[in-house]
């Protein structure tokens, strides 16, 4: 399966008095069907830097809560707090709705009612 980004997050700090033009940006890349790995990538605005692995996981909701933790330590830090610029999702399908499951077809049991007792071969019948 070829990486495709499921969910990303850009966040810049700018600070003209200090020269401070800086990005971060965290991604979830799906690297295969139970494979989601979180990056980041960070540095002076307009460098390209590549990105770098944080952590993988087998479960999407996982990365997810890895990828919103690094964005909050980011965004509400008292060094310097970042903005967000950007919040993107391209495959809608794993962002907020889950997958369809496949549900087992259970087939219907039907009770039938006992059929009646057929006495006409013993009314025949006389004992001796």
């Amino acid at each position: 399966m070829k990486e495709q980004v499921v969910y990303q997050w850009y966040l810049e700090h700018t600070n003209s008095s200090e020269n401070k033009h800086k990005f971060y940006e965290v991604s979830i890349v799906q690297r295969g069907i139970d494979s989601f790995a979180v990056t980041r990538r960070y540095g002076r605005i307009g460098t390209n830097s590549k990105p770098r692995d944080v952590d993988t996981f087998s479960v999407f909701e996982s990365a997810l809560t890895k990828g919103q933790e690094l964005v909050s330590s980011k965004r509400f830090s008292n060094r310097d707090a970042y903005s967000l610029m950007r919040e993107t999702s391209p495959n809608e399908v794993v962002r907020g709705t889950p997958a369809p499951q496949m549900v087992p077809s259970i087939p219907e049991i039907v009770i039938e009612e006992e059929p009646a007792v057929d006495d006409s071969f013993w009314t025949g019948l006389k004992l001796a």
